[in-house]
């Protein structure tokens, strides 16, 4: 029951408070800390936002303030109200979007989202978000060397990551590092129509550059762990792409 009213929108302290309160009825705040556990002090912070956000009511007894919850029922119909207010404001900001748009300093092209990745589960996401979605061809620069040190190898990519998605892999270009890794994993991925060019084999990479659309990705994988950021931004991946094909034209 904790949990589910946490998912319900709860703060943990509310959600103990409730329950506390549900069973008492009406009781005093000491009465109300002490069967929840929590300090008297705090108690008294809970509760008075609890009674900010209408899921308490506060009575006086004999020069006492006594507390009492509201139904469920009236709970749920105050999560029914904020959901339909939530639903018109919502209409009312898509009608006011244009207007506002057209306003704005910035220029949507010019807006950037930015996502962190760390990890192998959220260096999988990150992939996900570049190969598996319906973006247009990719650009990249990499070094496999690394790659396969964090435990991406071919085997990975072609029986794990990509098996069975074939018809969603973006294609495109990348320029890796010339190494015997790298050619060796190139011979072994054998799934891919993409345009390959090598960096010499003095140039190596701790991170990776990729580009799908308008995302720019950045892989970190010389400290130990990997990471990534993604930036979406339409001129920041324009910008790239054509440091890219300059790099490209010179290999």
């Amino acid at each position: 029951m904790f949990t589910e009213l946490i998912k319900a929108g709860f703060h943990p302290n509310e959600a103990k408070i409730y329950l506390v309160a549900l069973r008492l009825g009406s009781a005093p705040a000491s009465l109300i800390a002490q069967k929840a556990g929590m300090s008297r002090g705090n108690t008294y912070l809970v509760l008075d936002n609890m009674l900010e956000r209408g899921y308490l009511t506060k009575i006086q007894k004999n020069k006492m303030a006594y507390f009492q919850p509201i139904s469920p029922n009236r709970l749920l119909g105050k999560f029914s109200d904020a959901r339909r207010q939530i639903d018109e404001q919502e209409d009312f900001f898509q009608k006011l979007l244009p207007s506002l748009n057209a306003i704005a300093k910035t220029p949507a092209a010019y807006q950037t989202d930015i996502e962190f990745f760390e990890g192998r589960t959220g260096f999988i996401q990150l992939f996900e978000k570049i190969f598996l979605s319906d973006m247009p061809d990719y650009y990249g620069i990499w070094d496999p060397a690394s790659m396969i040190a964090e435990g991406f190898d071919a085997n990975f990519w072609r029986n794990d990551f990509f098996k069975g998605k074939w018809d969603r892999v973006a294609m495109g270009k990348e320029i890796i590092t010339d190494t015997k890794e790298s050619r060796e994993f190139i011979r072994q991925r054998g799934y891919f129509s993409r345009q390959t060019k090598f960096l010499p084999k003095e140039h190596r990479l701790d991170t990776e550059f990729l580009v799908s659309g308008n995302k720019f990705c950045t892989i970190n994988t010389g400290d130990g762990v990997i990471s990534g950021v993604i930036l979406t931004n339409e001129y920041t991946a324009k910008s790239f792409i054509t440091v890219f094909e300059t790099l490209w034209g010179l290999l």
